[in-house]
């Protein structure tokens, strides 16, 4: 797909490519906390006293991704919402390019 003055992106490829952009952030963070709390569990594992500190490294990545993972998805249904509310007032960010023409 040509960039530049001859094709700009429109206003609904933007948002597309934030979403999916977004998305994949939060996968890969989601990941590199598994990795890291898999790391940890492999190594408290050979210990034999090492229960309490599984549980705490267990809930702690629970938390951090369950917490990354929901604040992406708020953050986008907010967002979303804004952006249509603006669209529907008279005067608001869709209308203004038609009043132009």
């Amino acid at each position: 797909m040509p960039t530049g003055p001859e094709r700009e992106p429109t206003d609904n490829t933007v948002q597309i490519t934030r979403a999916r952009m977004g998305l994949g952030v939060v996968i890969a963070g989601n990941v590199a906390i598994a990795a890291v709390a898999i790391l940890g569990l492999a190594l408290m594992s050979r210990q034999s006293d090492s229960a309490a500190t599984i549980v705490s490294i267990l809930s702690s990545a629970f938390t951090a991704i369950a917490t990354m993972t929901t604040a992406y998805f708020g953050i986008r249904a907010a967002s979303n919402t804004a952006q249509s509310s603006i669209k529907r007032q008279p005067g608001g960010a869709g209308n203004a390019s038609k009043q132009e023409e």
